[in-house]
């Protein structure tokens, strides 16, 4: 380098003042330059760059951040002028160079890290201890450098000078070409298979530092892979954990319900064993009273005395068999000696009149045949008014079975004869009274049963039942692992459980009321219980709204897991927040709400939050209700109110249990609380989710005042017992004659079918019908005309408003002239039932008996010579009020006669006919076994009823004098062939005169049903549009719905019996008759009429202001959703009456309800304050009820949510009548069809 170079390399220093500093850095750069020469010598092409740490050096680039942090400080040393220390130069290069050994990844970066803070701390450190050396030392050296410049310097320029600067110069490069020898030496000793060329080892550095950056990157992969790996194998594992738990939870609560059904197995095993054992009881005395009537009649003595018809005697241990109570069989006999009497009167006068005919006939020259007119018109006379009482006294059905063998036999044989036996007609009624006075005394002698037994062991099922209902509320509904209400399982197996318990309740109420009517020997009078069911049946209403709540909320949840929110959903849930502080959007309304399923589209977001937040109380009250329950029939077993279990031991506190109670209300009512404060907290909209679960609170509520009631009630009747002693009295009955006869006995087992049952339910209902009728205007007539000043004050306003006289319409505008009118009741009474089936089957008996009564010589002889009578009795049994179980009945006819016949004719055989009575009196017994089993434990009790009637008539007419000169087999032969002859004349009047098709009927009945389900809304709603609950208008309508809530219910019970009987009925032109599609519609109508009831008992507590703030205000939205569900059903009803498809669109109810939920919504947003403070009651205003400022918070709360509760669970009572219609009316199109225009789109069609 030359000094001109120098010279303007440095322009600001002079010659002179240049410091070894200086010199270091010039080596430095020389060094520098030397290196990148012999790189570019080198095979292998190099970066052009030099900078240590450069991303373009392909060699440098592969060093690891360690070693390229300690080149950094190498070159960083160099720079700062250490280079001279050739020792600690050669020491930090080599630790540059030197390779490190490889470590696990995370140890790898630990050490980088710490060097790295180390490297970079280490600059600094060196920078301010120079920075103090040279501060202390810059004196020093200056004075220094100043005396050895001017001491020991050349001149600038001199020979000395230069030579001077070229051997530093030499110094300095020679010591630079060591320290690079050295450490290329180095790497040679590290890198394995290296040359001695400086080129070759400095090129197999960089390919073994790539190869090692490879292999780092190759292990870093590998491990950051298999971290991976791990991490998804600890995911899979926690993930088949949670399964495991899941399905150990799963097995638990599968391993406690199947020990529950084990208990409930182990219960119903020991239930059907006492019934089995009570059925084998009653077959006993039923075979030994059929023996003991049998035995009489082969006695010879004793069979002339009888009479004509000795089976007559057995036939009576048949109608009045021992099976039943012992008071319900002596009511019986004494209502058979009622129909006997009267109609033994008639056929003796007859019968004598035709006698006297006959003696006259050729001394006053007389129609020969006029007898047989006589006994014809007698005939027919006695048979239809038979029947007519029959079916109009529901209590004379069996009893008046007797009533008919008089006029088939006296007023058939013996028609011809001049002179009269007083014995053919006494005959006929004293062997019956016979029969039932064997039958009687078995029953008293062996194992007496009575109605007051029978009353209280069905109360104690009842109590039984609603236990096991809390039970399983508490164990399988409410559950802690799962979302509230989320198995549908544990719904309809609620469902089924409840619909065990109305069975109960029903066998409660039907042995109570039979308990009534007879004489009882016991602690408590039967009409003690009244009150008691009452109450029982009020619980069993409450839980069964409490079940169709529960399976509503589980439809709901479900949904919500399986179909995710949709933006149509979205979109209203904003309508619906923004519809507070606007006007409703009708058009958008009606995009979101379809007619196709609208409320289905109801988003219920918090349903399970708030349901989980109110289920502790809901758990704690339900607890409490199980050990007061239980209490409660323990108490009534102490004191042989019911009957003992097995095995009892038990001690409970009536004071103790009472507490409680009402320490389970106040839960609810904390639960009440809670969702006020949320409604405060949140300040939220009322909404369906808030409805559903108040009305859960509410039926629970209700359930619990009514089990406060109930355990009054029942230390009331214990206390009756105490009054009366300790002995058991005697009660007599105390009952109206007609309303005993009115009702029908429910043990005519095998004596009725269901058939007949519907004729006496449809002639109650049309009574009762008449009677709500006359009752609603009777009750109009004394509430205008009578009463205090205060109340026809209250009401005259009223008065004034329903000036107008109720309207008549034209169709039954009643005639100008009497007999208008009389001819009106005459034809309405024609189209009655009763009359009907009376006057078919008194068609049919003539028929059949005609053959008595022809003027044609020999023909009656013919007739009582093949017993015509037997065709009488098989046309008696088998006629039916419809035509398809009037077939079935024929079949189960030919069928029993077959097999009476056979087991007649067999004993026949072995007794020769009457050589060996015992052996007919044993064979007797080996058959009548299984009939009466058939009789009474199976599903056809006629099969067994008439194969016993089959095998007395065969066995008592073989065995006895052969009048007629009979072979064995004749009476089998005729036998069948009578029953077969009965039968297609049967089978012929019943498809020609006034013909019934249940499957007709049905559509009928269920149409009629629709049609007074919407009237009856339309009358609910009513309701509380009224603000004054004590006024006429008000009262007069709540007594007419209250009367026609129980009139709907029986009109869908005959309903669902006359779709029992279109289930017998074939159809040959089409398909399997849709039995399914019908008694869905009737479910769903069964719950339709359940809401509507709990709106009418909801509306009650609604108080006066709450009316006045929120509920009046919207009469007018409340109609409009009354005339929608009410057009609905009348459009479902036409489209059943008339058999016509459903229009293309229907009225959508739900469009009407959301828009009255919409309004309501302002005007509680509006009131909330004011509703906050109100009284929940009804009467006085809230300055005159409460001191709201000496009230606790607490109290004040609960009147906040007392006055949400009623208005809110009313609103869910609109919800659920309309999600049912709905239901209706896609079963009903599914039925009857709908039009369908191609034209039109999805969602305007249903």
């Amino acid at each position: 380098m030359s000094e001109e170079h120098h010279a303007t390399a440095t322009p600001s220093r002079t010659p002179q003042v240049m410091t070894k500093l200086e010199e270091n850095e010039q080596q430095v750069k020389n060094t520098e330059i030397s290196c990148a020469k012999q790189a570019e010598n080198t095979s292998t092409p190099v970066p052009s760059s030099t900078t240590y740490g450069s991303v373009d050096n392909e060699i440098w680039a592969t060093i690891t951040p360690q070693q390229n942090a300690s080149l950094e400080a190498l070159h960083q040393s160099m720079r700062m002028g250490h280079s001279s220390n050739g020792e600690g130069f050669h020491d930090m290069e080599n630790q540059a160079i030197q390779p490190q050994p490889q470590a696990p990844p995370q140890q790898q970066q630990q050490q980088q890290q710490q060097q790295q803070q180390q490297q970079q701390q280490q600059p600094q450190q060196q920078q301010i201890q120079q920075q103090q050396q040279q501060q202390q030392q810059q004196p020093q050296q200056q004075q220094t450098q100043q005396q050895a410049v001017e001491e020991e310097k050349p001149p600038v320029g001199s020979d000395e000078w230069h030579k001077q600067r070229r051997e530093n110069h030499k110094q300095v490069e020679r010591r630079r070409r060591e320290n690079i020898n050295e450490g290329i030496n180095e790497i040679a000793r590290i890198v394995p298979g290296c040359e001695k060329n400086k080129g070759s080892i400095l090129n197999r550095a960089a390919v073994y530092i790539r190869q090692l950056k490879d292999t780092e990157a190759a292990t870093l992969e590998k491990w950051t892979l298999e971290k991976l790996l791990t991490d998804q194998a600890i995911s899979e594992l926690n993930r088949q954990v949670e399964v495991f738990k899941a399905e150990l939870e799963r097995v638990k609560l599968e391993n406690r319900y199947l020990k529950r059904e084990l208990d409930n197995v182990d219960d119903m095993s020991s239930v059907h064993s006492k019934k089995h054992t009570n059925l084998w009881k009653k077959i006993i005395k039923c075979t030994i009273a059929y023996e003991i009537a049998t035995v009489i009649i082969l006695v010879p003595k004793v069979s002339q005395d009888i009479g004509a018809v000795p089976y007559l005697v057995t036939l009576g241990t048949l109608f009045f068999n021992p099976s039943s109570t012992a008071g319900n069989q002596i009511s019986e006999m004494a209502l058979n000696i009622m129909c006997l009497v009267p109609s033994c009167l008639w056929t003796g006068i007859i019968s004598y009149t035709c006698t006297v005919y006959n003696s006259h006939i050729d001394s006053a020259s007389l129609y020969s045949n006029g007898a047989g007119i006589i006994a014809a018109i007698a005939f027919f006379i006695s048979v239809f008014i038979t029947a007519y009482l029959r079916l109009k006294y529901p209590r004379l059905f069996v009893p008046s079975l007797q009533a008919f063998i008089i006029p088939f036999f006296g007023l058939t044989k013996g028609i011809y004869n001049t002179k009269f036996n007083i014995m053919s007609i006494l005959g006929i009624f004293y062997p019956v009274i016979i029969g039932g006075s064997i039958a009687l005394a078995v029953n008293l002698v062996l194992w007496p049963e009575t109605a007051a037994k029978r009353s209280e062991n069905a109360l104690g099922s009842a109590i039984s039942s609603i236990e096991n209902v809390l039970e399983f509320i508490k164990t399988d509904v409410l559950k802690e692992c799962e979302i509230s209400f989320s198995d549908l399982s544990v719904s309809q197996k609620l469902r089924q459980i409840i619909k065990t318990l109305d069975g109960d309740i029903s066998k409660m109420q039907t042995s109570r009321r039979e308990a009534k009517y007879e004489i009882v020997i016991s602690h408590y009078c039967p009409t003690w219980y009244k009150s008691l069911a009452r109450i029982m049946e009020g619980l069993s209403k409450n839980l069964y709204g409490f079940s169709l709540a529960v399976e509503r909320e589980g439809h709901i949840v479900s949904r919500q897991a399986s179909a995710p929110q949709t933006p149509s959903s979205q979109d209203l849930e904003k309508q619906d927040l923004t519809v507070i502080e606007g006007e409703v959007d009708m058009v958008a309304l009606a995009k979101a709400v379809r007619v196709d399923g609208t409320v289905s589209r109801i988003e219920y977001k918090l349903i399970s939050r708030l349901q989980s937040s109110v289920q502790p109380e809901i758990k704690v009250f339900i607890q409490i209700c199980i050990s007061v329950i239980r209490c409660i029939r323990h108490r009534l077993q102490d004191n042989s109110a019911i009957t003992k279990e097995k095995n009892y031991t038990h001690v409970c506190s009536h004071h103790t249990h009472q507490h409680d109670l009402t320490v389970g209300l106040e839960s609810l009512k904390q639960a009440k609380i809670i969702l006020q404060k949320e409604y405060e907290q949140r300040r939220a909209e009322p909404q369906e989710d808030h409805f559903l679960i108040y009305t859960i609170l509410f039926s629970l509520t209700q359930f619990g005042d009514k089990l406060l009631l109930l355990e009054d009630e029942a230390d009331r009747l214990i206390k009756r017992k105490q009054y009366f002693g300790k002995f058991p009295r005697v009660f007599f009955p105390r009952v109206n004659i007609l309303k005993w006869l009115g009702e029908a006995g429910e043990n005519a087992k095998g004596e009725r079918n269901p058939a007949e049952q519907v004729i006496f339910d449809q002639h109650h209902l049309l009574q009762r019908q008449d009677s709500v009728s006359t009752f609603s205007r009777v009750i109009n007539d004394e509430e205008k005309g009578s009463g205090s000043i205060q109340k026809r004050a209250s009401v005259e306003s009223d008065w004034t408003e329903d000036g107008d006289q109720e309207t008549t319409p034209l169709q039954n505008a009643p005639g100008s002239h009497a007999w208008n009118k009389w001819l009106y009741y005459f034809h309405e009474w024609l189209q009655t039932d009763p009359v009907r089936y009376a006057m078919k089957f008194t068609i049919t008996m003539t028929i059949i008996a005609l053959m008595a009564w022809l003027p044609i010589p020999g023909v009656n002889q013919l007739y009582n010579e093949n017993h015509g009578q037997w065709a009488l009795l098989s046309a008696m049994v088998v006629f039916n009020f419809t035509v398809g179980s009037t077939a079935l009945q024929c079949f189960f006819r030919v069928f029993a006669t077959v097999i009476g016949a056979v087991a007649g004719y067999i004993c026949i055989l072995v007794s020769n006919r009457n050589e060996r009575p015992y052996a007919l009196a044993l064979m007797t017994i080996l058959f009548q076994v299984p009939m009466w089993y058939g009789l009474l434990g199976s599903k056809y009790p006629r099969i067994g009823f008439i194969s016993l009637l089959t095998l007395a008539v065969i066995n008592s007419t073989n065995y006895s004098d052969n009048v007629y000169a009979e072979t064995l087999f004749a009476p089998v032969w005729k036998r069948a062939l009578t029953a077969l002859l009965a039968i297609l004349v049967v089978l012929i009047v019943d498809q020609l005169a006034w013909p019934v098709w249940a499957r007709n009927d049905v559509r009928i009945h269920l149409s009629d049903l629709l049609i007074n389900t919407g009237i009856q809304f339309s009358r609910v709603a009513s309701l509380v549009c009224q603000e004054n609950t004590l006024s006429y208008r008000y009262n007069s309508v709540l007594k007419e719905a209250q009367s026609n809530t129980a009139l709907l219910k029986r009109q869908h019970e005959l309903a669902c019996q006359m779709l029992a009987l279109a289930e017998m009925e074939p159809r040959i032109t089409k398909g399997a008759f849709p039995i399914e599609t019908y008694r869905g519609i009737l479910q769903h109508e069964q719950q339709m009429l359940y809401w509507i009831e709990h709106l009418l008992v909801t509306q009650a507590f609604i108080s006066k202001d709450v009316r006045r703030q929120i509920m009046n205000p919207m009469n007018a939205y409340r109609k409009e959703l009354a005339a929608s569900i009410h057009v609905y059903l009348f459009t479902l009803a036409c489209s059943l009456r008339t058999k016509s498809a459903l229009p293309a669109s229907l009225p959508s109810a739900e469009i009407a309800r959301k828009l009255l939920q919409q309004r309501q919504a302002i005007l509680w947003h509006k009131n909330y304050d004011e509703l906050c403070i109100l009284p929940p009651g009804g009467q006085g205003s809230t300055r005159d009820s409460f001191n709201l400022e000496e009230e606790s918070d607490k109290r004040k709360e609960e009147r906040s949510a007392e006055n949400q509760i009623y208005w809110q669970t009313y609103a869910a009572g609109s919800v659920e009548v309309i999600v049912e219609q709905e239901a209706m009316g896609a079963l009903v199109a599914k039925l009857m069809g709908q039009h369908v225009f191609k034209a039109a789109t999805k969602d305007w069609i249903v």
